[in-house]
């Protein structure tokens, strides 16, 4: 499979009703100034500020993003503030996932994700992060028959997704 096939896929798997998203993450693989042109302010508020610094990852991060299928936390973060932006994505409406014991911990940050795995689990979902290796926590919640198959893809691109587990 090539380069491009595999950025096609890993974003079939994680949003698959969103063919856009591969028109955006095709566009910064094979023209980053024309996508760097499009998306300036959001790769602005990212400190990209030349179409050399675009990557088909950040294109994914920020489809994802403007999708509902992503959210993008900062490295400090409380328990509500976690809740409610799990709450914005997309899967989570749609499966109505009740992360309600989640807002009485007095967990921050990184601590709270166990939690969230712990409540998923009884979904068959998990928590993933996408690395692009900064301060912050680019999350999802995909089907966790999906893992594997973005895990590899992931692998593929050279790029890195954590899974939280519960344990």
């Amino acid at each position: 499979m090539d380069f491009e096939s595999t950025w096609g896929n890993i974003c079939r798997q994680l949003c698959p009703r969103d063919d856009e998203l591969v028109v955006e993450v095709n566009l910064a693989l094979s023209d980053p100034e024309s996508y760097f042109e499009k998306y300036s302010d959001d790769l602005m508020e990212r400190g990209i500020e030349d179409p050399s610094e675009v990557t088909p990852w950040i294109a994914l991060v920020d489809g994802l993003t403007r999708s509902a299928s992503l959210v993008e936390l900062d490295w400090k973060f409380d328990a509500a503030d976690l809740v409610w932006n799990l709450e914005q994505l997309q899967i989570c409406k749609a499966n109505a996932i009740d992360f309600s014991k989640i807002n009485e911990s007095d967990e921050y940050s990184e601590d709270l994700f166990k939690l969230v795995a712990i409540v998923l689990d009884s979904y068959s979902m998990n928590l993933i992060i996408l690395d692009i290796d900064s301060d912050s926590y680019p999350l999802m919640v995909i089907p966790r028959d999906s893992v594997g198959q973005v895990k590899r893809s992931a692998q593929a691109l050279m790029q890195k997704v954590d899974v939280i587990e519960r344990t």
